[in-house]
């Protein structure tokens, strides 16, 4: 008896023991104390045994394996690290906020810091935010999310980029575009189009001299820094996110109908209109009332689908993390045969060699297509205004004298010279062929080392190579290709080909010390080496017999305008940094950077930039720390240099090519080559410098639950390389000269606060606010003013639209100043009923008969009594007096809503489209106009707003008739999103499903189709408006889902 009861303890002793030495598998979620939001990437390991570690998935939850009394520690950034035994982990672990948590770390130029420590000028963008967007381009979400930084869309195409402008241009001929760094890789000329939005992890934006002149010459306008997703420790983490999107315009402009249409034609020419519409139609005047009419506008529109796909892996060990990630975009433009696609794929793996030595390796590879003629382009010829999409479509005539429109090429009623410049806009568009082919491939690999006596050595090699290919053909059934004599190219097509490839290398010595407790030093010294090497290749053809074969028919017509060049620039660096602070509270950074460029000659090459900044953290002395609801607060100085050397690779030499042009030689029907000189260089040209001034103010309050950010900014750009005007004997235009000087001056308001911070319920919201004044201090030589026109028409191209004078602005609106309309008061009228212009009114021609009662009335501004150049003056603003944007989370348990709102306000714009639709400019026969103009001037209806038929005055003059207010705000982006509960689909980690709308509405006076628009848009000629694009109207439905 006693052996069995002594062999039953020994078996239940085994047992347990045996129970107690298997591993089992410990599960459960992390969420935050204080809010009970998951906690996602704490770190999970098990101290008996270290390789056993995970991270926290989307959803907050862990799975490890574990002895029952293994100790296993969660520790996450910013909270107080918790121990459980592991038969003890609760189904919910709960970790509490540090008290001592570390400040934010931010990547900055060639190294990191924490936030709090920053001297400089620095925005932060919400990343998620940006991605409630659904657009396929990031800059098309940015608008209106940073302080200082302005996006100009120039037709709203699909496919085709944004200019960007931070702080104002600096440059009044050149290139003002931001410096980014992608992954640590500085990059001129970047395309945010190349770069997926669900692949970035932080986006900031550095804006004063003291961030941003450690780059040089590249760091002038600005720098944007990306930091793209990177893996972390744990397992697999796969993630598959869909959008599908419908898009219409979100606005159509009213047109007349064929009653007002046949009204308007017949007051324009009684005789031929009475034939065309009345007698050979048999029909009275109201008869048209009852005929339906064609609506070329929802012909040429249409509702447009979008889809985008993204998948992504990500994980790694302690020792090696990687991150793999994919996407797949397809959209149709709204107006047909255009659209936009892009096929995207990266890869990043950080390795851990040991404990010293680090490498990462980053490749992104990027293809994309858009496609469709561009609405704000037009062709060479002496109409060249009919060529633009809009101006065919909205222009067509909207009724049928004979046969269906829709499926002649040409509306036979009036001469050919006439049908055609209103050519069948459908027809055309379904014709013609644009296509434009771009691929990116980017790679770079970085290693990172740490040395002895504290020093870090950091390596960095990159390679990036860019290819556009643009293809065009254009069949005997579009406007540029019908046999014409306004069309001497015939059937025509045309080929390019440009790359770009760009390397560099960049080495870094850092040092950092701390001594004391209360003293903290680093420094960096580094050399850089980076070069560009550009290749074009292209041609034309022309007169082609055989248009079947499309662009395989290029070879059988006349060459035209061939181009084969390149061209090749390098720049060497080198720069360094200190920073120092005291306890703390007392920061003092000093940078300097020299750039040598091969831009320049020698005795010019090489440029020097130096920055310092201060700053005192007021929120660490005593005398605040005593008051309770500060719970933060910083002051900052800085100033400093940044260059541009933005001119092309030989500025400084004179240009020579070979022509025939001028038929020199034999005088047979080959005649010999001559050098012809295409631009004179300049050897004395050097740096553009700008010296920026920044005082910036950081206050939080309420534990850190409201945040403002102030600054004011001083930006004096000096020794512009400004593409200068020169005497006309010189033989050409323009020369680039260092001449000139401009000041960009503003404040920017930043504000951020969590309103309601609740278990269940949370809303926090962000606003900012920038104004900009910019201001002409020199120009070239003794010249006070510059003029400049925006190109869209010959009858026009010589009139300059825009003006830039010392003293002002750099660029505003110059033109007459519209006074209404002539009535019939201001004439005598004479026995036989006509009227003659009284003496004491102004004429708007030399012959005073020809002004008559109804016609457009400018202001006689020099008082001579007659409309001409001399009466143009400066009439509008350019650039808005303030821009900004508001954003709103609110979040109820895993619902969660997001508002954006953007608005710009007290810029103008030239509604160029008016010069031909609110009056026919040109005195077009069969132009349809806008419906506005039905309430055109007649002797019953003495309208003082619309003139009266054929009554638009001298061809070729801007008024502020036509010039319109600008502002406005937009419901920009709304996002209604909702995480499903796990229980719901228990195999996968986390599924969020979400609907969003962009561009829902907007509130603007802008009669256009928008407000948000510049189709030649530099900063000499912004705010014109002729043949855009529409904007989209976007709704979608969206999925997420982690594996």
């Amino acid at each position: 008896m006693m052996n069995k009861q002594l062999l039953l303890v020994v078996f239940f002793t085994l047992a347990i023991t045996f129970s107690y030495a298997q591993r089992r598998q410990y599960t459960g979620v992390v969420v935050d104390s204080s809010t009970n939001e998951v906690l996602v990437g704490v770190l999970v390991q098990n101290t008996n045994t270290p390789n056993f570690n995970t991270r926290t998935n989307a959803s907050g939850e862990f799975n490890i394996q574990a002895y029952r009394r293994d100790i296993i520690s969660f520790s996450f950034v910013g909270y107080e690290t918790v121990n459980f035994l592991a038969q003890s982990i609760p189904k919910q672990v709960i970790m509490k906020p540090s008290a001592t948590s570390i400040d934010e770390v931010v990547v900055i130029g060639y190294g990191t810091v924490n936030k709090k420590d920053f001297t400089g000028s620095l925005s932060e963008v919400n990343v998620e935010d940006i991605n409630r967007a659904p657009v396929p381009n990031i800059a098309q979400a940015l608008a209106g999310r940073v302080a200082g930084l302005q996006v100009n869309s120039l037709s709203g195409q699909p496919g085709e980029e944004s200019d960007i402008i931070i702080r104002g241009g600096n440059s009044i001929t050149q290139d003002n575009s931001p410096l980014y760094v992608v992954d640590g890789f500085p990059i001129e000329g970047f395309s945010l189009s190349s770069i997926n939005p669900e692949e970035i992890a932080e986006l900031r934006v550095l804006k004063d001299a003291s961030a941003t002149s450690i780059y040089g010459s590249r760091g002038a306008n600005g720098v944007v820094i990306i930091e793209t997703k990177k893996g972390s420790e744990g397992a697999p983490a796969i993630t598959y996110n869909l959008d599908l999107s419908a898009q219409k315009p979100v606005k159509l402009m009213d047109m007349m109908d064929p009653y007002e249409f046949v009204k308007y034609q017949i007051e324009m020419d009684p005789d031929e209109a009475t034939r065309v519409y009345l007698t050979q139609e048999n029909r009275t005047l109201d008869d048209y009332k009852n005929i339906q009419g064609y609506d070329w506008q929802d012909l040429l529109f249409r509702t447009a689908l979008m889809h985008n796909h993204n998948l992504s892996i990500r994980g790694g060990t302690r020792g090696t993390k990687y991150s793999f990630s994919g996407n797949v975009i397809d959209q149709d433009g709204v107006i047909i045969e255009s659209g936009f696609s892009r096929y995207q794929g990266r890869a990043r793996i950080d390795q851990e060699i040991n404990k010293n030595l680090n490498i990462n390796f980053n490749i992104s590879y990027s293809k994309d297509k858009n496609y469709g003629q561009l609405t704000n382009q037009q062709a060479a010829g002496n109409n060249s205004y009919a060529t633009y999409i809009m101006y065919r479509t909205w222009g067509y005539r909207p009724v049928s004298t004979g046969a269906n429109l829709l499926d002649v090429l040409f509306d036979d009623d009036g001469d050919d010279s006439e049908t055609l410049l209103v050519m069948n806009p459908i027809i055309s568009t379904q014709n013609e062929f644009r296509e434009q082919n771009r691929t990116f491939f980017t790679g770079n690999v970085g290693l990172d080392y740490n040395l002895p006596w504290d020093l870090k050595l950091n390596v960095r090699g990159g390679y990036r190579w860019r290819m556009y290919r643009d293809e065009a053909f254009n069949n005997s059934k579009t406007y540029r290709g019908f046999p014409h004599a306004n069309n001497a190219n015939g059937i025509n097509g045309s080929y390019s080909e440009n790359t770009y490839t760009d390397w560099m290398n960049e080495n870094t010595l850092a040092y950092k010390k701390q001594w004391n407790k209360v003293h903290r030093f680093d420094a960096l010294i580094g050399m850089t080496m980076q070069g560009a090497l550009t290749d074009r290749y292209g041609f034309t053809s022309v007169q082609i017999p055989n248009e079947e074969l499309g662009m395989r028919s290029l070879e059988y017509g006349n060459i035209k305008s061939p181009v084969s060049t390149a061209s090749a620039n390098t720049l060497m660096s080198y720069l360094g940094r200190v920073n120092y602070n005291y306890r703390s509270k007392y920061y003092l950074t000093g940078s300097f950077r020299i750039d040598g460029s091969s831009k320049f000659s020698p005795q010019h090459r090489w440029g020097y930039f130096p920055a310092v900044a201060v700053s005192w953290r007021l929120g660490r002395e005593e005398f605040f720390k005593n008051i309770s609801f500060i719970s933060d607060s910083k002051l900052r100085a800085s100033w400093g240099a940044t260059g541009n050397n933005r001119v092309n690779d030989f500025a400084t030499a004179n240009i020579v090519t070979l022509d025939d042009r001028y038929g020199i030689g034999t005088g047979g029907a080959i005649p010999d080559y001559a050098m012809i000189v295409n631009s004179f260089g300049n050897k004395d040209l050097r740096w553009e410098t700008t010296y920026q001034l920044d005082i910036g103010y950081e206050l939080s309050l309420f534990k850190n639950r409201l945040n403002f950010v102030v600054d004011y900014y001083n930006k004096d750009t000096k020794d512009l390389l400004l593409n200068a005007n020169v005497p006309y004997a010189v033989g050409l235009q323009r020369i680039y000269r260092n001449i000139g000087s401009i000041r960009n001056r503003g404040f920017e308001i930043e504000i951020s606060s969590a309103n309601i911070h609740k278990k269940n319920f949370k809303w926090n919201s962000s606003f900012n606010i920038s104004f900009n004044q910019n201001k002409v201090l020199g120009l070239t030589d003794d010249e006070k003013t510059m003029f400049n026109n925006a190109r869209f028409t010959a009858s026009w191209n010589a009139s300059n639209l825009y003006v830039t004078k010392v003293g002002m602005p750099v660029s505003s609106f110059y033109g007459l100043l519209w006074d209404g309309v002539y009535q019939l008061s201001d004439f005598d009228q004479l026995s036989n009923g006509s009227y003659v212009l009284k003496d004491d009114v102004v004429s708007l021609y030399d012959d005073r008969s020809l002004t008559q009662p109804g016609d457009i009335k400018y202001q006689d501004v020099n008082g001579d009594l007659i409309i001409d150049d001399n009466d143009k003056v400066i009439m509008g603003r350019t650039l808005a007096k303030h821009y900004g944007g508001l954003n709103n989370n609110f979040q109820y348990k895993n619902l969660s809503l997001n508002i954006f709102f953007q608005w710009n306000y007290g810029n103008q714009i030239m509604n160029a489209n008016r010069l031909m639709f609110e009056g026919n400019g040109t005195n077009r026969r069969a132009l349809n106009q806008f419906a506005t103009y039905v309430d055109r001037w007649t002797p019953d209806n003495p309208s003082n707003e619309y003139f009266r038929t054929r009554g638009a005055g001298p061809v070729g003059y801007y008024s502020t008739k036509d010039l319109e207010d600008g502002s406005y705000i937009r419901l920009k982006t709304v996002e209604l999103a909702y995480m499903l509960p796990k229980r719901w689909i228990p195999q996968v980690s986390r599924v969020d499903v979400s609907f969003a709308a962009q561009n829902l509405y907007t509130w603007s006076n802008y009669s256009g189709l928008d407000p948000e628009v510049s189709t030649v848009n530099s900063i000499l000629t912004p705010g014109f408006d002729y043949s855009a694009y529409a904007q989209n109207l976007t709704l979608s439905f969206g999925a997420k889902v982690t594996f």
